[in-house]
């Protein structure tokens, strides 16, 4: 499992657009409690935790932990986990251990084992819009949204399969199906593929 990632902003985005997003996500979608500070005008902290049934590890509680850098128009995404610091500020980030290592221990802590993935999935697809959006763009998709999802595409020639058809109609093949990008519709050379490699979307 990675610990840091690093992604391009679009747009107009700034450092705190993304944060405060993401910040959002984990409490409106993750129901985590989050706090988050700049460290500078290029360094933003957060850190999230249970907000009930909180577990205890080694005598401390522990917290996710989220750093945000930018360099020109990168943003570095680094996860870690420590001991949440209730009264946290600028100068008190400063004094905070950051530890990847204890990343694992942590997402155990509070019942969150794919929160790791998730918050690089939620900024790969933030930052690939290139601007701010609502908290409900991230919402799972509703029963008329998945009806329009795009159709499967042959893995042959690439072209649309009807629902249930066994062969291409375009090339004549079997219908072995392949899931399209939902928002460039390119197919994917590999199955196990988690990202669009014509416009870097995540496949769902």
């Amino acid at each position: 499992m990675a610990d840091a990632k690093v992604f391009r902003m679009g747009g107009s985005q700034t450092l705190e657009d993304v944060a405060y997003a993401l910040e959002d996500f984990l409490r409106t979608q993750k129901h985590l409690e989050t706090e988050g500070v700049a460290q500078s005008e290029t360094s933003y902290f957060i850190q999230a935790r249970q907000t009930e049934g909180w577990k205890k590890f080694v005598g401390m509680d522990q917290a996710i932990q989220v750093r945000l850098s930018v360099y020109g128009d990168m943003l570095t995404v680094d996860l870690g986990a420590g001991r949440w610091v209730d009264k946290l500020g600028a100068a008190t980030v400063g004094y905070i251990i950051f530890a990847p290592l204890m990343l694992t221990a942590a997402i155990g802590a509070i019942g969150q084992q794919k929160l790791p993935q998730e918050i690089f999935d939620f900024v790969q697809r933030y930052t690939f819009l290139g601007k701010p959006l609502d908290i409900n763009d991230f919402a799972p998709a509703s029963p008329e949204e998945a009806e329009e999802a795009p159709m499967p595409r042959c893995a042959a020639c690439g072209e649309p399969l009807p629902a249930g058809a066994k062969f291409c109609p375009a090339c004549g093949k079997p219908a072995a199906q392949k899931r399209a990008c939902p928002v460039c519709g390119a197919v994917p050379a590999a199955d196990t593929a988690r990202f669009c490699a014509e416009c870097g979307a995540p496949l769902q």
